[in-house]
């Protein structure tokens, strides 16, 4: 069971208390290229069509047979960029931390993000408990996008600067309720094709 205090910290922090080593990512899919870095790209979230610096880009992997509904993230990778998958997995997290669902979360997460997965095993088992949390206003809310690496066609990286909104946590059914509050901080994806989708392969702290 997820105590008050921890859940709080869950909430405040969005995926930054699982992000460290989440990691699928040994050469599968970018042909074990040396990394080449080329001018980091930034753009602002508020940007309309803001989508993608690299030349093949796609959505998530492994469709879920639990998971019936298509969203953008499922288009092959020529028809949507790592940018935008990287914040829609962000949007399946918000959705997460409302309702406990994490299915979007995990169809979006490489089969090797250990981190990944215990990041959703806990959303889902505070809400097991009957814990719930309260934003106020958009959970984690991206404000800048900037590439940091494009290797090849298959793997870029990109860090998301966010806002994390305050507001409270119940960390178990009849507990009283834990306020937090807002909190900005960065998040670096690596995403690479699988499948003929972006999956999230490895997430972590940015700087």
């Amino acid at each position: 069971m997820v105590s008050g205090r921890r859940v709080a910290a869950l909430a405040v922090c969005a995926p930054l208390v699982l992000l460290g080593a989440c990691s699928d990512d040994s050469a599968q899919g970018d042909g074990g290229a040396s990394a080449s870095t080329p001018s980091a790209s930034t753009t602002s979230a508020s940007e309309p069509g803001a989508e993608s610096p690299s030349a093949s880009e796609s959505p998530s992997e492994n469709p879920s047979k639990k998971y019936p509904k298509r969203y953008p993230e499922d288009k092959s990778a020529s028809k949507i960029s790592a940018e935008l998958v990287a914040v829609k997995y962000i949007e399946a997290y918000n959705h997460a931390l409302g309702t406990g669902d994490t299915a979007r979360m995990r169809h979006m997460a490489g089969p090797n993000c250990q981190q990944c997965d215990e990041f959703a095993d806990q959303v889902e088992e505070y809400y097991g408990a009957g814990g719930a949390i309260e934003s106020d206003g958009v959970p984690n809310k991206v404000t800048r996008r900037k590439m940091i690496e494009a290797s090849s066609a298959k793997r870029v990286i990109w860090l998301l600067d966010i806002h994390a909104a305050g507001g409270e946590t119940t960390s178990k059914a009849g507990d009283e309720p834990v306020d937090f509050g807002p909190r900005d901080f960065s998040l670096t994806f690596i995403l690479g094709v699988v499948d003929d989708h972006w999956v999230v392969r490895t997430l972590g702290f940015g700087s």
